[in-house]
C-alpha cells in the first residue's frame, strides 16, 4: 500500500501596516514641509478639536462627496497621521469607487483643508509670497489626485481578505487586453 504525505502550508494574512483592519486606509496628511504654494503648516499649531466632533474625511475637497470616517488623527514623528475607515462595500459607490482606487495604488495623496489662525511670511522681504501658518483649525481633510503637500502619503492599506481572488483578477484583466 502506498504512503500518501500530506504537506499544507499555513497562509497568514498580513495587513500592511501596524493596526490595519479590512477597508482600512492610513496616512499622513500634513507635514512641516514646504508645499506646492510655497507655505508651511506648523503641525503642532493645527488644532483638531472641532474636526474630532465630525471626523468626516471628504474626496477631493467637496463636501457632497463625503467618503469615509476617520478614526483617529495626531501628531506622530512631527507629521499629522491618520487612519480612516471607509463604509462597508455597497454603501456609498463614491467611497467604493475611491477606496478601489487607493487599494489598487492609483490614488497614494491627501491633503488637508484648515483656516489659517496665525501666520507670518516665510521670507519678510516678500509678504506676499509663501507663508508660516503657526496657528490653524483643521476642518477636513481629503483623498486626492495631486496634493499641495507631496509627502501627505498613504502608507498603509488593508491587504486584501481574497488575496488569491484578486490575483485571479488581475491576471484575467491582463489576458483580456
Amino acid at each position: 500500500m502506498a504512503e500518501i504525505k500530506r504537506s499544507f502550508v499555513a497562509t497568514v494574512l498580513k495587513f500592511a501596516g501596524d493596526g490595519i483592519g479590512p477597508r482600512q486606509v492610513r496616512a499622513v496628511v500634513s507635514t512641516g514641509e514646504v508645499d506646492r504654494m510655497g507655505d508651511i503648516i506648523v503641525q503642532s499649531g493645527i488644532d483638531l478639536t472641532a474636526f474630532r466632533k465630525s471626523p468626516t474625511v471628504l474626496w477631493q475637497h467637496d463636501a457632497d462627496h463625503p467618503i469615509a470616517k476617520c478614526l483617529s488623527v495626531g501628531i506622530e514623528g512631527g507629521k499629522l497621521v491618520a487612519l480612516v475607515q471607509f463604509p462597508d462595500a455597497g454603501v456609498s459607490a463614491k467611497s467604493d469607487e475611491v477606496y478601489g482606487l487607493i487599494k489598487a495604488g492609483v490614488i497614494n495623496s491627501t491633503s488637508i483643508g484648515f483656516v489659517p489662525l496665525k501666520y507670518v511670511p516665510i521670507d519678510p522681504s516678500k509678504p506676499y509670497g509663501g507663508q508660516r501658518f503657526t496657528s490653524s483649525e483643521m476642518l477636513e481633510f481629503s483623498f486626492v489626485s495631486v496634493p499641495a503637500n507631496s509627502s501627505a502619503l498613504i502608507t498603509g492599506r488593508s491587504a486584501s481578505q481574497t488575496p488569491r481572488l484578486d490575483a485571479a483578477k488581475r491576471k484575467f484583466a491582463q489576458l483580456s487586453r
